[in-house]
């Protein structure tokens, strides 16, 4: 990825000096993070039904420098995979996966949710799919704080899991 970045500005700045302006794209069909050893603490049962759990989301490298450009962010899909304090995920109901607005009055952009299906086989990952919210604008300074709220009943006991989230970039400058 940054070679291609860089030879697509190399370009540029050739075509820039013979041609006075050009237009570059950058089209990254998916784009793969993965978030390890996300931290939850344990619930008690009979206090509440759901949690919201936060991380971050570093794209600048990705996405290199975006001002002045136009583009697409969007999440194909946050995968979850337990791996400690919890076998499988069959206690999650719903999952909202959020991009939180930075600035004043704040605010929460949806770009992916799940609900639990009447035939679950429980299993030790998630799928979570994407909304097609673009989530650009938000995500310009290169880092998306995430929101994932979950509902159902959460274990008593602290647990972890990697997300592995899958987003399509294209940037236009």
């Amino acid at each position: 990825m940054p070679q291609a970045r860089r030879a697509l500005s190399l370009l540029a700045c050739a075509l820039t000096c013979s041609c006075g302006s050009v237009f570059t794209e950058l089209d990254e069909p998916s784009v793969c993070k993965t978030i390890s050893n996300v931290g939850v603490p344990g619930v008690p049962v009979s206090t509440v039904e759901g949690i919201v759990v936060p991380f971050s989301i570093n794209l600048r490298k990705e996405l290199g420098n975006t001002k002045g450009a136009k583009g697409l962010v969007e999440v194909k899909s946050v995968q979850l995979t337990a791996r400690s304090g919890i076998a499988d995920f069959a206690f999650i109901q719903t999952a909202t996966v959020d991009v939180i607005v930075a600035g004043d009055g704040g605010g929460l952009v949806s770009v992916a949710s799940y609900a639990q299906p009447a035939t679950y086989t429980p299993s030790s990952e998630l799928t979570i799919p994407g909304n097609g919210s673009n989530v650009f604008v938000y995500v310009e300074s290169g880092l998306a704080r995430v929101s994932m709220a979950l509902t159902g009943t959460p274990p008593p006991t602290a647990w972890t899991f990697d997300a592995d989230v899958c987003i399509h970039i294209t940037v236009e400058n």
